[in-house]
């Protein structure tokens, strides 16, 4: 709960149309201006809860994407890959695996 909380969101919008656009393959830090609320659920675990809040035009459909991360704390991630692995990066890939 200390570390700070990275929050990524994309958006494709399709103006004036009923098909959905593919999904965003570039996702932007704080983009979508979130909202981060954090509470307690028991005495050992936490909830956080996220917001986003963007216009979507009239007559328009649109497909979203986001995701979360922490930093590691450690010079490598979970499994030993040593470095920077993405989190926190202004701007980072849809599909990315890992974000530490």
């Amino acid at each position: 709960m200390s570390k700070k909380l990275y929050v990524y969101f994309g958006i494709n919008i399709n103006k004036n149309s009923a098909k959905s656009p593919a999904a965003p393959g570039t996702l932007t830090l704080g983009a979508g201006d979130p909202s981060v609320t954090t509470r307690r659920v028991s005495a050992t675990m936490f909830d956080e809860i996220i917001n986003f809040s963007y216009q979507i035009p009239a007559n328009s459909t649109s497909t979203q994407t986001w995701d979360v991360c922490y930093q590691d704390s450690v010079a490598a991630d979970g499994i030993g890959l040593p470095g920077h692995h993405g989190c926190g990066d202004q701007s980072i890939s849809a599909s990315a695996y890992y974000l530490g």
